[in-house]
């Protein structure tokens, strides 16, 4: 498959492609499985997840399932359902929020729809760990931002990977939690941005000085 990125309609493709045993397509593409754009994925481009999901639980024929299996599926299926997409994605808060009100839902009333009266306990302590009392359902919220920070550790500890360089899914908030997460010492400074790694005593120098960082700029 080829598609063409910025190309101008004075080209002509038929002509170049010629005799290429292509297709021409034109973007939004699916790549391996995962949306691929050159601009900015919208909250509708991640909504193929909650579908997923929704596909996966029996929620029509969930009230024939114990909470305790209904606790079991979700906590199967939603992990193997979101593993590969929030790995390279980094999906809105909308659609976070809907998959943990399917979630929800599905766990208390075996709908996909639920009010507040019928849960039986807040989210927050579902998703807790069980040796801390809790019910040991993931947050997907956390467990995505766990997936998306292996991207900064293999772009720091094995560099020679292709992708690095390219870019990867993670925020600023994920890249403030990585950073507080590791400690940097300084080697050759090849991997270790000067002002923007907080390499000095786990403070980025242009924290510091930021005015001297504008006139370096």
């Amino acid at each position: 498959m080829v598609v063409p990125i910025r190309c101008s309609e004075e080209i002509d493709l038929d002509a170049i492609l010629h005799g290429f045993p292509a297709l021409c397509s034109w973007f939004l593409i699916w790549y391996l499985g995962l949306p691929l754009w050159v601009h900015r994925l919208c909250g509708v481009d991640f909504q193929f997840i909650v579908d997923k999901m929704a596909k996966k639980l029996p929620i029509g024929q969930g009230k024939y399932v114990t909470t305790a299996g209904r606790m079991a599926l979700i906590k199967s299926v939603t992990t193997s359902q979101t593993i590969y997409p929030l790995t390279a994605l980094s999906p809105p808060l909308s659609i976070m929020k809907a998959m943990l009100k399917l979630e929800r839902a599905f766990l208390w009333a075996a709908l996909d729809k639920v009010s507040g009266g019928k849960c039986k306990v807040k989210w927050d302590l579902v998703s807790v760990p069980k040796n801390m009392r809790g019910l040991g359902v993931l947050d997907l919220g956390k467990f995505a931002r766990a997936l998306r920070l292996r991207w900064p550790w293999y772009e720091w500890s094995e560099s020679d990977r292709a992708w690095v360089g390219l870019g990867h899914p993670c925020d600023d908030k994920d890249m403030e939690l990585f950073y507080a997460s590791i400690n940097i010492t300084i080697g050759d400074g090849k991997t270790a941005k000067f002002w923007h790694v907080p390499w000095l005593d786990g403070t980025k120098p242009r924290d510091i000085s930021p005015s001297l960082l504008a006139i370096r700029y």
